[in-house]
Formats: C-alpha cells, structure tokens, sequence
C-alpha cells in the first residue's frame, strides 16, 4: 500500500513540474505534499508523548495505596484518550482516508 501511495506522489510531481534528477527534484519549490508530512509527522510525535503520559497516569492510578475512587486522575486519563482519538482522526485526514 505505501509503494503504491508513493507512486502515486511521484506522478503527482511529475505532473506539477517536478523532476526528479535521482538526487532531488529540480524545480526549487518543495513538492505540495511536504506541508502534510511535515503536520503527519508532527501529530504522530503528539501522539506518542500522549501515549506516555496516559501510560504514566494509568500506572499511578493502579499503585495507588487504596482503592478509593479518584475520578481525577480517571478523567484526566479520559480527556488524554480523547485528544488521541483526535488526533489520529486528524492523521487518518490528512492521509485522505475520509
């Protein structure tokens, strides 16, 4: 799948006048889909440091000395969860699975 959507952006630029010389493209500008790497791999590294505080939050709310309910730190681990599914709705976008 990721040979085929790269592929598809090398046609792309072709198309948009960007010619691969086998070490660049000649035309000066960067090709269009830069921009939406550049905001995919931002959004995943946003993820990841997500990922570690939730894992963080989860463990200290599983060693806590008692079993009492703390809904602060469940709802923060929630709000967390629900940033992430943001965010990897937003990626899913930007890779044109709508």
């Amino acid at each position: 799948m990721a040979l085929i959507k790269r592929s598809l952006l090398v046609e792309e630029d072709l198309e948009a006048g960007y010619e691969s010389r086998g070490d660049g493209f000649r035309n000066s500008a960067p090709p269009p889909w830069i921009d939406e790497l550049e905001d995919i791999r931002y959004n995943c590294s946003l993820i990841s440091t997500k990922m570690k505080e939730v894992d963080a939050l989860q463990n200290k709310h599983l060693q806590r000395p008692t079993f009492d309910d703390d809904t602060s730190t469940e709802m923060q681990i929630e709000d967390l969860t629900q940033s992430i599914t943001h965010v990897s709705i937003k990626i899913k976008y930007l890779f044109g699975y709508e």
